[in-house]
């Protein structure tokens, strides 16, 4: 009887090791049907081990999870085992003159990337033929090639596919090529050798998720840099509603002048910084974009009795050229509003913003009175000293005509 105990146990455990190594392989297949049709993620989850199975059989590991290749991607759990099978497609380009290697190369990396497109390019004829609307993810090449080399393919790849991740697979480079390849943008250099090819494939996954990972931190830092505009944006308006406050409850008109005053500065910083956020770059902005949101505001607050022209050239500038160039432009139209028209006269703006060949140019004219400083003033008002600074800080040269028929201010920031 306990012979025959034994040899049933034995025969259990047979027997369940032959149903979790025939369910383990047909995972793995449905995993790499599954990508071939077009899926891109998923689990695959059997949370129950075979009926009549025992739990020491359930648990113990079948030869054939060994052969599943560690991936990028989604777990598969079988019973209690838990392995991982490449369940994300990438393309992977090929480059080499000798049709061997890259044959070598194209089953070693078929290996790691069951689910991967792989092409591959002999001459310059194949790799343009290839290029030709196709992206690849993964760039493989020799250094020195027949008609080409690898730097070059290199840059060629990548002026079509910034994020492509690149390994360089050669055999008759040195350390000063070595050096040469990653200062260049490289991200790993493997010698091309037959038992170099493993590392080759672990070089490759290890390059494809290191591209990912930066991906996926630079659209959180997007969303981070949105969030923060977005409170700033909140905020920058609460100050602005107090100080309308504030400017309604002071008794005195000056005083009022001064708050009003300070409330469109800050509302012209409030319009960059909406256009900062609507930007796909945050270190820069579409200054055109602003003088135009800037306009929309002078004509508002002038009413019907202004005309306002606007030729505005579309020009895009960093953030800390066209912070202090928008308060520049905020303090000219301000003037234009406080002195230019008084008593409700009616009358013509033109504010242009053009390009030329070495200089920006921010012009803004209008036909108002003119206005020249008081007697014993010469270095004019407040508004007058902050263009002043803030024109030293871009390197900006402001420049203002008074004539009896208007004012024009030339504003030259150098390219």
């Amino acid at each position: 009887m306990p012979l025959a105990r034994n040899a049933s146990s034995r025969l259990s455990w047979r027997r369940a090791r032959l149903m979790l190594s025939r369910m383990a392989a047909v995972t793995r297949r449905s995993a790499v049907t599954a990508m071939a049709a077009g899926a891109t993620s998923g689990v695959r989850w059997l949370d129950q081990t075979p009926p009549g199975t025992s739990e020491r059989a359930a648990s113990f590991p079948p030869r054939t999870w060994s052969n599943i290749a560690p991936c990028l991607a989604c777990p598969v759990q079988i019973g209690r085992r838990c392995r991982y099978v490449n369940m994300e497609a990438c393309r992977i380009l090929v480059v080499d003159d000798d049709p061997d290697v890259r044959t070598l190369v194209r089953r070693t990396l078929g290996q790691e990337f069951p689910c991967a497109e792989i092409k591959e390019a002999g001459d310059e004829a194949a790799l343009a033929v290839t290029l030709a609307g196709w992206h690849p993810d993964i760039l493989v090449t020799d250094f020195d090639l027949r008609w080409s080399d690898g730097i070059r393919i290199f840059d060629r790849v990548k002026a079509g596919s910034p994020e492509c991740c690149t390994v360089m697979f050669t055999g008759t480079g040195n350390e000063e090529i070595a050096v040469q390849a990653m200062k260049h943008g490289f991200d790993d250099y493997v010698v091309k050798r037959s038992n170099q090819l493993k590392r080759l494939a672990a070089s490759a996954r290890i390059a494809l998720e290191r591209t990912r990972e930066r991906r996926n931190l630079a659209e959180s830092r997007d969303l981070v840099l949105k969030e923060l505009y977005h409170r700033l944006h909140n905020n920058l308006q609460i100050v602005i509603s107090l100080l309308r406050m504030t400017e309604k409850a002071m008794p005195d008109a000056a005083a009022r002048g001064q708050l009003a005053d300070l409330a469109r500065r800050i509302q012209a910083l409030t319009a960059l910084q909406e256009e900062f956020y609507r930007s796909e770059d945050f270190r820069r902005v579409d200054f055109g974009a602003y003088l135009e949101r800037l306009t929309e505001g002078l004509i508002g607050a002038a009413g019907d009795r202004l005309r306002v022209v606007t030729h505005v050239a579309s020009t895009i500038l960093p953030v800390d050229v066209a912070v202090p160039l928008g308060l520049i432009a905020n303090e000219l139209m301000t003037n234009i509003l406080k002195h230019a028209f008084p008593g409700d006269r009616p009358g013509e703006v033109l504010i242009r913003l053009d390009q030329e060949d070495d200089a920006i140019v921010l012009s803004v004219q209008d036909n108002g009175v003119g206005r020249q400083p008081p007697s014993g003033e010469t270095g004019g008002g407040l508004g007058t000293s902050l263009m002043r600074r803030l024109a030293s800080q871009i390197d900006a040269e402001v420049r203002v005509d008074h004539a009896d028929t208007g004012t024009t201010c030339r504003v030259s920031l150098p390219r």
